[in-house]
């Protein structure tokens, strides 16, 4: 008998591997792709500036003391080159999962934040896979769902935070090009224990082609071990969701 460390990747990999009818994936990807194909470009050239503005530019800037594209600069307590110095100690949160989805096959999600005091920084990836067998057809469906954003820490009372995020979002798929556009979102921690917390996320995507999406996660995480349940819903096709589980490692 195999041990369990060794059969759980091995169940993984055939659960991963083995094809299914078209499913929400392949429905969600293909609606996305027709919606970029119909949208139709407001921004059909670039727009003519008329004579004042180009003149405007082409003229040195005077402020009233006479000085000429003078600057200002703001010096910050306790800073003696005016750059702020946040103080705190830096944390690091590294977070690899697998995202089991409902009628189809599933998604690997990773996840980095880096934070100093109340500002961080995050990127995150949920790459989404279906394999479908059709009327003797075989057909592969990737979807990735892509973040990068500067976060800003609301709320602290030491066992409970709240983090907002926002910045580019972006998605890419093998029936589409990636298009691009902004995120924002909430993230939530309540620590029960030091090493057991309630952890919640939500986040919406406005992204090019009059594409949308809201994914959303909650659940635990339990020293290293990290299980909850993640939903995504594009504003075409159905939501992709399932139970997820990962590992998690902050430093």
């Amino acid at each position: 008998m195999r041990s369990l460390p060794a059969s759980l990747p091995a169940a993984l990999l055939l659960a991963l591997s083995t094809p299914v009818a078209a499913g929400p994936l392949a429905e969600t990807a293909r609606g996305i792709d027709n919606k970029v194909e119909t949208h139709s470009d407001s921004n059909s050239g670039p727009s003519q500036s008329d004579d004042s503005s180009n003149n405007s530019s082409n003229h040195d800037y005077y402020d009233e003391t006479g000085c000429i594209d003078c600057s200002t600069g703001v010096a910050v307590a306790g800073s003696s080159d005016g750059i702020t110095i946040l103080t705190g100690p830096a944390r690091l949160d590294l977070y690899l999962g697998g995202h089991s989805v409902v009628g189809s096959q599933g998604a690997l999600v990773g996840e980095i934040r880096a934070s100093k005091e109340w500002l961080g920084i995050s990127a995150s990836n949920t790459s989404y896979f279906e394999r479908i067998e059709d009327k003797q057809r075989e057909d592969s469906i990737r979807l990735d769902l892509m973040a990068f954003a500067l976060n800003a820490r609301l709320f602290n009372s030491g066992a409970s935070e709240l983090w907002i995020d926002g910045g580019l979002g972006a998605t890419s798929s093998s029936e589409y090009d990636a298009i691009f556009g902004t995120v924002f979102g909430l993230r939530g921690e309540h620590r029960l224990h030091p090493q057991l917390a309630v952890v919640g996320q939500a986040r919406m995507f406005s992204l090019e082609a009059d594409v949308s999406a809201f994914e959303g996660w909650a659940g635990l995480r339990a020293w290293f071990l990290s299980a909850g349940y993640r939903v995504v819903r594009f504003n075409v096709g159905p939501a992709l969701h399932g139970p997820e589980a990962g590992l998690f490692v902050r430093f």
